[in-house]
């Protein structure tokens, strides 16, 4: 059985929000987000992720799509409002942004999801000012 994920998509001025556990070597990055607790409902998960994670606090999100990997159910996000100050918390030891330009070595999860929220801005007819 598949774990359920919370995973977040955070557009900022430099690309899409990415966090890192990693400790040693070249870090390996993955949108925002972690499990969904019994009894939790995913959005409460995904905000309560992404602040444990980065300090922002989620102000506004819609729900865009489930997408399904080779260990995880994910309820993907959209944060479209937050306040608070960004900054490693927890168990996350860097902070990067996904763009066209920035070549980061990324979990193999994170590019078909960003994949499928192109593809939703896509069919939405949404252009964004972000390079993605």
């Amino acid at each position: 059985m598949k774990r359920k994920r919370a995973t977040a998509i955070v557009e900022m001025p430099d690309g899409i929000l990415l966090v890192s556990h990693s400790i040693l070597g070249k870090p390996t990055f993955m949108l925002p987000g972690g499990g969904i607790k019994r009894k939790e409902t995913p959005s409460a998960a995904v905000a309560r992720e992404l602040y444990e994670e980065t300090g922002l606090c989620a102000l506004e999100m819609i729900y865009l799509f489930e997408a399904i990997t080779k260990f995880h159910k994910h309820k993907v996000f959209l944060i479209k409002k937050f306040t608070g100050k960004l900054k490693s918390r927890r168990e996350i030891r860097h902070i990067n942004f996904y763009s066209k330009k920035v070549n980061l070595k990324l979990a193999k999860h994170v590019l078909p999801i960003i994949n499928k929220y192109k593809d939703y801005l896509s069919q939405k007819n949404i252009s964004k000012f972000i390079d993605i």
